[in-house]
């Protein structure tokens, strides 16, 4: 759970927190991932979990807000910096 609120408070509060979530798309998160590719030091495997836990969040908010949807649930990760997206 501490790494799971060092990946919210480092990498995904900083680029999500003024958006609403009914205005957060498919594209700001492939947007968000590519900034922690290309403006981080962060691995693959670290911005997996960065993607993991935010889908996390996403999924806990569509149960508390009855939506059927959620952004990023269809993302999957990146197996290596290799790979771009």
């Amino acid at each position: 759970a501490n790494v799971q609120r060092g990946y919210l408070e480092q990498h995904i509060l900083p680029y999500f927190r003024t958006k609403k979530l009914s205005g957060i798309t498919h594209r700001i998160i492939e947007g968000w991932v590519m900034s922690l590719r290309t403006s981080t030091t962060l691995s693959p495997t670290t911005i997996n979990y960065c993607l993991t836990t935010l889908k996390t969040m996403f999924a806990g908010a569509t149960r508390l807000y009855q939506q059927s949807e959620y952004p990023g649930k269809s993302e999957s990760g990146f197996a290596s910096s290799a790979n771009p997206v």
